[in-house]
């Protein structure tokens, strides 16, 4: 004998998988942003704890690069 599922565990699984697949959706790009982001700073002169607490705290975008080529010189 199978073991029944309820209908409510079915729908709360449904919105887990959809809630995984939209929370990928974002992350994927972040995490390619954040690895060409360590690139950079690492090329301008930033340590690792330096180019992570810069990415870490003021999460900024395009402003991360140019305060890193500031803080690089």
């Amino acid at each position: 004998m199978a073991p029944r599922t309820s209908p409510a565990l079915l729908g709360h699984r449904a919105a887990r998988r959809q809630l995984s697949a939209e929370a990928a959706g974002i992350a994927v790009p972040i995490a390619v942003f954040g690895v060409v982001y360590g690139l950079a700073a690492r090329n301008a002169g930033l340590s690792a704890v330096e180019a992570m607490a810069m990415s870490l705290l003021p999460f900024a975008g395009a402003s991360q690069f140019a305060a890193s080529g500031y803080l690089g010189q």
